[in-house]
């Protein structure tokens, strides 16, 4: 197991595979040290969840924002 120290740093414990990009307002990355890249959305519902890096509208967003 994880001291628990480490164990608090990511403030993604799992992810959301499916979250319609209609349905965000706003999208967070975050950078910690001992955590894989975070991606945390808020809804337009004001709730934060967070999603896969992998989701294919987010790899297409970040796609056309890096070629800008």
């Amino acid at each position: 197991a994880k001291p628990f120290s480490l164990g608090e740093r990511c403030w993604c414990r799992g992810t959301e595979s499916f979250v319609p990009k209609s349905s965000v307002k706003q999208l967070k990355f975050l950078n910690t040290p001992n955590c894989p890249f975070q991606v945390v959305v808020t809804l337009k519902n004001s709730k934060e969840v967070c999603i896969s890096p992998q989701t294919k509208w987010l790899q297409q967003y970040l796609k056309n924002a890096l070629n800008k």
